[in-house]
């Protein structure tokens, strides 16, 4: 009982750590370099409105045609096997304004400019198996 108890603290902040991260992923297939640089203005557009400040990546972050961030929030942009991939992602609890704010924003000006070639991914299934013996 007690080994139980304490694997269950030792857990939890690894728990409550996942409810702060959130990420929303869009695309848009088969892009042309005309389409990069559509997505690239439209980031731009909406770091702006945003408050979200460009940044170079670092060498851990992924090649990205746009990066914006602040503290709590990352909008990005980057090509993947043709395809220009769009990610909002959030690290704090509750979710920041500039999170919300963002997500409409990239969502409303992609569809605007993209039409049905927009896409949105489901969000990533994540499951873990923690086994103790």
């Amino acid at each position: 009982m007690r080994a139980s108890f304490a694997v269950s603290l030792l857990l939890l902040p690894l728990v409550s750590a996942c409810q702060h991260f959130e990420a929303r992923e869009y695309r848009v297939p088969h892009a042309s370099d005309a389409d990069a640089r559509k997505v690239t203005a439209i980031l731009r557009h909406v770091a702006g409105e945003t408050g979200l400040k460009k940044r170079s990546p670092t060498p851990y972050d992924s090649p990205v045609i746009a990066l914006y961030k602040d503290h709590d929030v990352d909008l990005r942009a980057g090509i993947e096997r043709g395809d220009v991939r769009i990610h909002v992602m959030r690290y704090t609890w509750p979710p920041p304004p500039s999170f919300r704010r963002a997500d409409q924003l990239v969502r409303a000006d992609m569809i605007r400019e993209f039409g049905a070639r927009f896409v949105v991914d489901p969000p990533p299934q994540a499951t873990a198996t923690i086994r103790i013996e």
